[in-house]
């Protein structure tokens, strides 16, 4: 039973509060008999459960709503629902039967649920074991074919996890089988966030709605006005700069009678505020109650999503102004962003989407960062869909993205414009490491290794490459064969592509790390030695590669002998990932240049050993975007590692490169 079907059998009258187990019983028949069940008469329903025989799922208490109705005609749904089963089912399962309960934990207290003298089973969400048990099950409703269900689940959650922004939703089972339904659709999730939240809304709703279709676009738009309200104060007569998460049943109210009064041609002779904010928190299934008669959605970037719709409903004249005031607070951000992609997908030509966004790189000043975020991210939007703006254009946007970098910006805003200037195109790169503009000459001298400073003279100078090897680099060696022509790889190498069967890195398709500037992640030692053999060079020498980092000075870092914190990419700066290269200016290294020689990622070197077989023992040298400022000296080494060893802290740079400059 969907108590969101049944509790309108209950009894009706106000300020009723206790309901008998045969009251209770009487409403079951009546909603048997009214849905004209095919195998199930209302007769045999009460047989059964005489007899014990009776599995009873009660299925959302969290959806029928507190009350109903208005003034001395309200009436309590939830609380005398409660009441009755309190008295219903000890005796229900005293005659044999099993009842199931399922509520979100707002719509049943612990008390409740003790005097109703059910157990308790929290509903955790799906890890990713289960995740893909989900997937494989829905397309194998879908699909005879149990190979081809089973394929399409596996591409629909590659298709997942290459958008980050998604992760926080895949282990919610209701949103997970929304993916999977827009997925089934047309074999693809769309590229940017507006369309999928779109299409995402529209099952949540359609699902909780299908029985009264008229309502959707109602809900749909009271919906809108309650997130923007929380966005912005809007209804409620103050102007907030930051959004907040939660609202009150007052402040819901309050907004929901502000719109009525608005939009009389839309809502009048509908439903009472409170009746229309129970109807959302019991059934919209995006809106959900909290503690203490408080509400929020189900995650805030649905709240963004719908706030966007109706901030663009109201000041569609003035949104490059709006965006300018509002992209200072991060936590607007993300509704600028959903702004964009609903102008976008309004039009039938994104002429105007252009022109706003043109807009907005002629008003970005140097230290606007915020709103130079807001427009990387159209910027990507429209990148996402194929669309380019103009030369001139693009490259004012690189120019900021650049100055960004150079001027140190809040680490956040910088991160995010790198990762801009990575997907439209990163002009410090040089594509392929076959060019000798891409390496730093490490000049021969004396210099010291560990922590003892012992000393070591290098005899030749040697070349190696200003940054670690990007995705975009890394994808040149890629389409150039890597993976097929085995003459770059090493004995060892050849054996472990034959059992492995890579053919490209570990997290290549994972939207967290393939952005064209990160540095790439998941390689193995034979992968990141087969590269360097393929651009005409080599993996550097521990030794070498210390005296690269620390200079003829024997710095601790590569910039000096004092730590800051943020001064590269280690745990301190937050960033939970890699980022785009080059990103931290001060971390530059004092004697050649060389960028991210601590932070971001871990290095494999090579290092002498008898002991292989290969007479090569894998080290990594640096720190990565997962290491603490203690291992970010330049000193530390870690030498236990495999070589067949793939994960998201390990990159590679190349030294001795550059034999010939590509075409």
């Amino acid at each position: 039973m969907r108590l969101r079907d049944f509790w309108p059998f209950l009894p009706a009258a106000p300020g009723l509060h206790e309901l008998s187990r045969g009251d209770l019983e009487g409403a079951l028949g009546a909603w048997v008999q009214a849905k004209q069940l095919p195998d199930l008469a209302r007769a045999d329903a009460q047989a059964h459960i005489e007899r014990g025989s009776a599995l009873v799922i009660l299925d959302g208490v969290d959806e029928v709503p507190l009350s109903q109705g208005e003034g001395r005609q309200v009436s309590h749904p939830r609380p005398l629902l409660l009441a009755g089963l309190a008295q219903a089912i000890p005796e229900w399962v005293n005659l044999g039967n099993r009842v199931l309960l399922t509520s979100r934990p707002y719509g049943l207290s612990d008390a409740e649920a003790r005097k109703l003298g059910v157990a308790q089973a929290p509903v955790e969400d799906l890890d990713d074991e289960m995740q893909a048990l989900l997937a494989r099950r829905w397309f194998h409703v879908l699909s005879q074919d149990k190979a081809t269900a089973e394929a399409t689940a596996g591409e629909m959650l590659e298709h997942v996890r290459e958008r980050e922004w998604l992760e926080p939703l895949t282990g919610n089972p209701m949103l997970l089988t929304a993916m999977c339904i827009v997925y089934g659709e047309g074999k693809r999730l769309p590229q940017d966030k507006h369309d999928l939240y779109t299409r995402i809304v529209d099952n949540v709703l359609h699902n909780r709605y299908a029985s009264d279709p008229m309502e959707i676009d109602l809900v749909h738009n009271r919906l809108s006005v309650i997130a923007y309200g929380m966005h912005s104060g809007e209804g409620l007569g103050e102007r907030r700069s930051t959004p907040q998460a939660e609202t009150t049943y007052d402040e819901v109210d309050r907004m929901i009678q502000a719109y009525r009064e608005q939009s009389a041609w839309t809502e009048a002779g509908f439903k009472g505020a409170v009746e229309m904010r129970e109807d959302l928190l019991s059934r919209s299934g995006l809106l959900l109650p909290r503690q203490d008669r408080r509400a929020g959605f189900y995650h805030l970037s649905f709240q963004d999503f719908l706030a966007a719709q109706r901030l663009l409903d109201l000041e569609s004249d003035r949104l490059a102004d709006v965006f300018r005031e509002r992209a200072v607070a991060p936590e607007w951000r993300p509704a600028l962003s959903f702004v964009f992609g609903s102008l976008l997908a309004k039009s039938t030509s994104p002429e105007r989407s252009i022109r706003l966004l043109t807009r907005l790189v002629d008003l970005a000043a140097p230290a606007e960062f915020g709103l130079q975020v807001v427009t990387g991210e159209c910027v990507e939007t429209l990148l996402g869909r194929g669309i380019r703006l103009q030369p001139a254009v693009e490259e004012r946007v690189r120019a900021f993205c650049l100055s960004a970098i150079e001027r140190a910006a809040p680490i956040p805003e910088r991160h995010a414009l790198g990762l801009t200037l990575g997907r439209l195109g990163d002009p410090r790169i040089v594509s392929d490491l076959r060019d000798r503009s891409a390496y730093v000459e490490i000049k021969p001298g004396e210099y010291v290794l560990g922590g003892d400073r012992r000393r070591f003279t290098l005899e030749q100078p040697f070349l190696m490459s200003r940054y670690p090897v990007t995705n975009s680099q890394y994808d040149v060696f890629m389409k150039d064969g890597g993976y097929e022509k085995t003459a770059w790889w090493s004995e060892g190498g050849r054996r472990w592509l034959a059992e492995s069967r890579a053919r490209e890195p570990w997290y290549w398709r994972r939207g967290k790390w393939n952005n064209p500037s990160q540095p790439v992640v998941g390689v193995s030692f034979w992968e990141a030695e087969a590269f360097c053999a393929w651009a005409s060079g080599r993996l550097p020498t521990e030794k070498e590669w210390e005296c690269a980092a620390r200079g003829p000075e024997g710095l601790e870092y590569p910039w000096g002998e004092e730590w800051k914190d943020g001064i590269c990419n280690t745990m301190e700066a937050r960033l939970g990932m890699t980022s785009a290269v080059g990103l931290f200016p001060r971390s530059r290294s004092k004697a050649f240049g060389l960028e991210d020689m601590a932070g971001n990622v871990l290095e494999w070197c090579r290092s002498p050993d008898e002991n292989e077989p290969s007479g090569i023992r894998p080290v990594v040298r640096g720190s990565s975007w997962f290491d603490t400022a203690r291992r970010a000296r330049s000193a530390v080494r870690l030498d236990d590692l495999l070589h067949d060893y793939r994960n998201s802290l390990s990159g590679f740079r190349v030294v001795g490169g550059g034999g010939v400059r590509p075409r």
